[in-house]
């Protein structure tokens, strides 16, 4: 079912549709508005989808369903789409005799993919979770037919809905499910919104890999107020800047580690294009059920290596290879046999593993390239067919760091995760889930805990960093059940996992924590475009803290979770071991007369996470603090422009980190006064040469300033019995005065 406007253009999207669902016997049927009903697009849709059937929604009906929402705050364009929507549903006679029901945008361009054989039960809807913003993606639905009525029927839930103040598009979405009882379970289709103004001069490849690596960039709003021809031409130039690097070779195939394809090269000899592999690499293709052949052309392979050392695999299934002929070049061709594999949809996966593995620099002193190597893999065919439409030309690679005063689109290939800690069960799981928000990226491992050696092979994928132990240095804090101080088994192993990224990003993510979504990337995108000037890093709210809370430690940074470029993650970490004085400070000086009962119970001249702040703000000649607790105001105000010019801090739990253990953390009303959050580093970047950023969501709304010094002078005067309540069990009764501190705040205005 094809709803919307078809607009001029949209005929670029039909055999991608229809290569979608090329697997299956289909009807289509076409709603469409009858103002947009005119001769010319009627025969337009008949010439793309022959024996369509047309469901023409009249302009009185679109009318009176709009004149139902006059003066509440959802858009006309809305409400016409799910009425539509119904109407369509309830038009199409016998709607229950078909298997599924695929509802889709005129306007959607799709990667090559085939739809996937699994229909959900009648409970269930399949959405694809890109474009889903805050909510549900509501541009298209897979869905058995007494499921898909019940989704179709949103338009009759909308009073409802904008009733309790719900106008975005896909929260609309969401909540229609909810209200439903429908599960939206993940639909894996790759797909773009086609631009005709901007997308006319890029071919199907260049389109295709649009889809993978940056399809946000096709939700330009044309017609919009900021809809400008420099605009347009600076979204045409990104899209050329992301595409490029990848033309000539399948997508998806990953990044230049050792586990797998090594960036895009073009062979001198005929301008093909080709990559390198090491150890393992892999790409995802759309095989039609019938294929029979499999060919690549080998470019180059290192000395020492031949053919029997490889090993291929679809889905699962070992390919007998052979060589079919060789080139002008010499450049072998090898051939292996597929028919009878029962392909995977939407993709299947193909493997390459090779037996034998040189570093070329270590083979010959002419060399230059220290990469491990094995072949260099090209020109592959399914049944002499290309996997997706190229259009290749002699050319020179473009390294994807490229870039003259304007950031990357970060692609998940470009990111490295770096697990840094010691063995824990939940590991592997860990890893597995980010793996699910970031397919492609390479895993490093980085801990001093050689338990770890054990816990994982060559086949699980992942990069193992395992490092001289450095050992604990005494608990930074007082009591029997004190953790010991680890920060120096942080700095080395985040040090070794690190150096190893060979990305232009990296995550550095603690053991114990993992990824549920990519939403940090689009965030740090969308910061990263309004400020071209910096590298920043993101970093979590949760125990980074704010100069005036109730802590009020400078410099204290959360090392949970940082994000941004390799080499600023590098640099963050460049510090020295603590040492034992600095571990034992508070055993030797006392603390200050007026320090609070959280300082006091410190012994270690500087918490862990703080340490490595001060010791990275050091080097850039910030005023850093001499102690924990140092309240000096020239602190303060340098830690403030440390937060600003060095990283963006949201609450990440919003934006895809999971952190079991702290699940309930950023509920906590302690740290509500205790953190920075999304609110207070935007005041703080208000009065900075980072304004531009301010128009960035970043989650949680922290207290204003009038509000914290509220609560935290609340706490100040009950500072000679928290020992005492802490003693006797009785801490949560903190909470609870916090907790009526936060339901009476007055808001004044976010201020840092």
């Amino acid at each position: 079912m094809l709803t919307g406007v078809p607009r001029g253009g949209y005929e670029r999207c039909v055999d991608t549709l229809k290569f979608l669902v090329g697997e299956w016997n289909v009807s289509y049927f076409a709603v469409i508005r009858e103002e947009f009903a005119s001769e010319e697009a009627l025969e337009s849709l008949a010439q793309a989808f022959p024996g369509v059937r047309v469901i023409i929604v009249p302009r009185q009906a679109s009318a009176d369903a709009v004149s139902r929402f006059e003066g509440k705050p959802i858009a006309s364009t809305q409400v016409m789409m799910w009425h539509e929507i119904a109407c369509g549903a309830r038009s199409i006679e016998r709607l229950a005799d078909y298997r599924a029901v695929l509802r889709v945008r005129f306007d959607i361009y799709f990667q090559k993919q085939f739809l996937p054989e699994d229909i959900p039960s009648d409970d269930q809807v399949l959405l694809p979770p890109q474009m889903s913003w805050s909510g549900a993606n509501d541009m298209l639905c897979l869905a058995a037919p007494q499921a898909f009525r019940r989704y179709a029927e949103t338009y009759e839930k909308l009073d409802e809905i904008v009733g309790e103040g719900i106008g975005v598009p896909e929260a609309i979405m969401a909540r229609s499910l909810a209200m439903e009882g429908l599960k939206a379970r993940s639909l894996d289709i790759r797909f773009i919104l086609y631009r005709h103004a901007l997308f006319q001069s890029f071919n199907d490849e260049e389109l295709g890999i649009l889809t993978d690596v940056h399809p946000i960039l096709s939700t330009y709003k044309m017609g919009d107020v900021g809809d400008t021809p420099e605009n347009r031409a600076e979204c045409i130039s990104l899209v050329s800047h992301v595409v490029k690097p990848h033309k000539g070779f399948p997508l998806q195939t990953g990044s230049c580690t050792d586990a797998n394809f090594y960036p895009v090269e073009i062979d001198d000899r005929d301008g093909l294009a080709f990559r390198w592999m090491a150890l393992h690499a892999y790409m995802n293709v759309a095989v039609p059920r019938n294929a029979k052949t499999l060919t690549f052309l080998i470019h180059f392979q290192v000395h020492g290596w031949h053919l029997p050392h490889l090993t291929v695999l679809i889905d699962g299934f070992p390919i007998c290879l052979a060589e079919q002929s060789v080139d002008g070049f010499g450049r072998t061709r090898v051939k292996g046999s597929i028919a009878g594999i029962n392909f995977r949809r939407p993709l299947s996966k193909l493997g390459f593993s090779s037996g034998f593995l040189a570093v070329p620099s270590q083979q010959s002193p002419n060399s230059r390239d220290s990469r491990t190597l094995s072949v260099a893999i090209g020109s592959l065919m399914i049944d002499g067919k290309r996997p997706i439409e190229q259009c290749v030309t002699r050319r020179l690679p473009m390294p994807t760091q490229v870039s003259e005063g304007r950031r990357n689109i970060i692609a998940d290939s470009q990111i490295t995760i770096v697990f840094q800690g010691p063995w824990n069960e939940a590991l592997r799981d860990n890893i597995a889930r980010a793996r699910e928000c970031l397919p492609g990226a390479p895993v490093i491992v980085s801990s001093s805990d050689t338990r770890l050696r054990e816990a994982f092979s060559a086949m699980d994928h992942v990069t193992l960093a395992v490092v001289p132990d450095p050992g604990p240095l005494p608990a930074y804090m007082r009591g029997k059940h004190a953790p010991l101080n680890n920060v120096n088994r942080q700095i080395v192993s985040s040090q070794a996992g690190l150096a190893l990224a060979a990305t232009p990003y990296a995550v550095k993510i603690r053991t114990d924590c993992t990824l549920e979504s990519r939403a940090f990337v689009e965030l740090y995108q969308h910061a990263s475009v309004c400020d071209v000037t910096a590298a920043p890093l993101l970093a979590s709210s949760v125990y980074t803290l704010h100069p005036d809370g109730i802590e009020g430690f400078p410099f204290h940074v959360s090392d949970w979770f940082l994000f941004g470029p390799s080499e600023s993650l590098r640099a963050y970490y460049d510090v020295p071991l603590m040492t034992e004085q600095d571990a034992l400070w508070y055993d030797r000086f006392p603390h200050k007369r007026d320090s609070h009962h959280f300082a006091r119970q410190y012994r270690s001249r500087f918490s862990p996470e703080q340490y490595i702040a001060v010791q990275n703000a050091r080097k850039d000649g910030y005023i850093i603090p001499g102690f924990l607790d140092d309240a000096r105001v020239e602190v303060a105000e340098s830690y403030r422009a440390y937060l600003v010019d060095k990283f963006i801090v949201c609450n990440l739990s919003q934006f895809g980190l999971v952190f079991e253990k702290y699940r309930q953390v950023p509920e906590s009303h302690y740290q509500f006064f205790n953190c920075v959050w999304g609110s207070d580093w935007l005041a703080m970047a208000a009065s900075s040469r980072r304004a531009a950023l301010t128009d960035v969501n970043l989650g949680r709304k922290g207290p204003s300033l009038r509000h914290r010094k509220k609560a935290v002078a609340a706490i100040r005067r009950i500072d000679h019995v928290l020992g005492s309540l802490k003693r006797y069990g009785l801490m949560p009764f903190v909470g609870d005065i916090l907790g009526v501190l936060r339901r009476f705040e007055l808001r004044g205005g976010d201020s840092c």
